[in-house]
């Protein structure tokens, strides 16, 4: 696979949740082409790189990083092609980023997500009830709201835009 050429930002990238086998094409296309990698634990994600035969330079980063570290980051930013990922799943689903991808929003910085695997999608496929498309919403002020509390049938959970930072 050629490397392709990326242009400077910040990339967020899920990983696979168990099995190495389930990372997408398009995530080891970024990897590939990343400059530097920021990762929650090194020793995990150098398994991933491993696994799909990649060396690049990591950094761990997770959401006690000092603001130095942060501010580093951010500036490599501007330059360079910097990937954030997580042990498992999604970057900022649980899992540390969101100063980060905060603070790179708010200085204009790039940035791409990719898809990947979710593990609400993956809990919520195998279930025997039906999936139609209820939801669940957090009101502000309010607490839950449940369009309606005799129906039978699974229920996805969001929060509203503005009480998602």
């Amino acid at each position: 696979m050629d490397t392709p050429h990326l242009e400077p930002g910040l990339y967020i990238v899920a990983t696979p949740i168990g099995n190495l086998g389930d990372l997408t094409r398009r995530a080891v296309e970024i990897l590939s082409g990343a400059d530097l990698i920021a990762c929650e634990d090194t020793r995990v994600t150098g398994k991933l790189l491993n696994h799909i035969g990649i060396k690049k330079p990591m950094r761990r980063y997770d959401d006690h990083a000092s603001d130095e570290a942060r501010d580093r980051l951010l500036a490599e930013m501007g330059q360079k092609a910097v990937v954030l990922v997580s042990d498992a799943g999604t970057p900022l689903i649980s899992d540390p980023g969101y100063k980060l991808v905060r603070m790179a929003r708010e200085q204009g910085i790039a940035i791409t997500s990719l898809p990947g695997p979710s593990a609400l999608i993956v809990a919520l496929t195998p279930n025997w009830r039906p999936c139609r498309g209820r939801w669940c919403s957090m009101k502000p002020g309010r607490g839950w709201w449940i369009h309606s509390m005799r129906w039978r049938g699974s229920c996805r959970a969001a929060k509203w835009p503005w009480r998602a930072n």
